[in-house]
């Protein structure tokens, strides 16, 4: 009797499936929900609500947080104050605007918000200049992963192939990403998840480990969000490391959707 519920005890565990990575990352997903209805004043940005946004338009996700009506409030942060309506064409189609003021705006921000107007407000050589700075001299890597949005956003404008040296400055913004993801077991930092980002909105899942999102997974708080961990520093939850962490879960889960247009 005992040898044949071995047997069976060894059949059973044989025949059962582990379960699978897709099946955490759901399950994760759907954890992070919780998280944002039950924490919903900690995700105060509209930047960040405007990602979120973004992530339920093209993945069809259904967001907990009233997305539309957090938007209609008055933005609590000054750069989102500033700049923030040149940024609702991300998530709204029909976003009309002064492209004109994107002349006076600063840093690495005002490249941003005019990738996304690029096909109505044209390039000229600032922009070229500034981009090959980024990418050529600065190589800060936050700011890398900025660019590939700027270059995923000229992208969808029909706008990339007019940029002087495109097609080297793409190649090297990818390889300084690359560089700066790790394959073994750790905690996934906020940095980690935009370098991640960045590589997946460039085209490069390649480079992006099935265990990478494993650890992804791993470092998520018990609450359902995730903290920054950066330079040995962990908070209990951060907005900006959770609305990464979902947006890489659906990347994962819907690969189909990338071809989707986000830009109108």
């Amino acid at each position: 009797m005992k040898i044949y519920m071995l047997f069976f005890c060894f059949c059973v565990l044989k025949i059962l499936p582990a379960q699978s990575q897709k099946q955490r990352v759901a399950e994760a997903i759907a954890k992070a929900n919780n998280c944002l209805e039950k924490q919903d004043s900690l995700f105060n940005s509209h930047f960040i609500l405007l990602l979120f946004k973004q992530i339920e338009k093209k993945y069809s996700y259904h967001c907990p947080l009233s997305l539309d009506s957090l938007l209609q409030t008055t933005p609590i942060f000054s750069d989102d104050e500033q700049h923030i309506s040149f940024y609702h064409r991300i998530a709204y189609q029909n976003a009309i605007l002064d492209l004109s003021k994107i002349d006076s705006m600063q840093g690495l921000e005002k490249f941003m918000v005019w990738a996304i107007h690029a096909d109505k407000k044209p390039l000229d050589k600032l922009f070229f200049q500034q981009l090959d700075y980024y990418i050529l001299q600065e190589k800060n890597i936050r700011n890398l992963a900025h660019i590939a949005l700027i270059i995923n956003w000229l992208q969808e404008n029909k706008q990339w192939e007019k940029v002087p040296n495109y097609l080297f400055l793409e190649t090297t913004t990818i390889e300084i990403l690359a560089q700066n993801i790790s394959f073994e077991p750790h905690i996934i930092s906020d940095t980690e998840m935009e370098v991640a980002l960045a590589l997946l909105l460039l085209k490069q899942k390649q480079k992006i480990l099935d265990s990478w999102f494993e650890y992804l997974v791993n470092s998520q708080a018990e609450n359902g969000g995730w903290a920054m961990n950066e330079q040995g520093f962990t908070y209990q939850i951060h907005q900006h490391p959770t609305v990464l962490a979902v947006w890489l879960l659906h990347i994962y889960l819907y690969p189909e959707n990338e071809a989707a247009m986000l830009l109108k």
